[in-house]
């Protein structure tokens, strides 16, 4: 299955092979000052960017 991180200034979307790896890429990615937008999986999944810092937030205050 694949992942896809959508960013506002990056023209190409991430690829991930897991949830869970975009979704830690996409954390990465806005520590380091990049506005994410998405992160969309071929089966349908869809995280919108509010969902995205939320869990980021919370994997940061659980210490991953």
């Amino acid at each position: 299955m694949r992942y896809l991180i959508y960013c506002v200034d990056v023209p190409t979307p991430t690829k991930c092979d897991s949830m869970g790896e975009a979704i830690n890429a996409a954390c990465k990615l806005i520590r380091s000052g990049t506005v994410v937008l998405q992160i969309k999986g071929t089966d349908g999944f869809v995280m919108e960017r509010g969902d995205i810092a939320f869990e980021c937030l919370r994997r940061t205050e659980d210490g991953r």
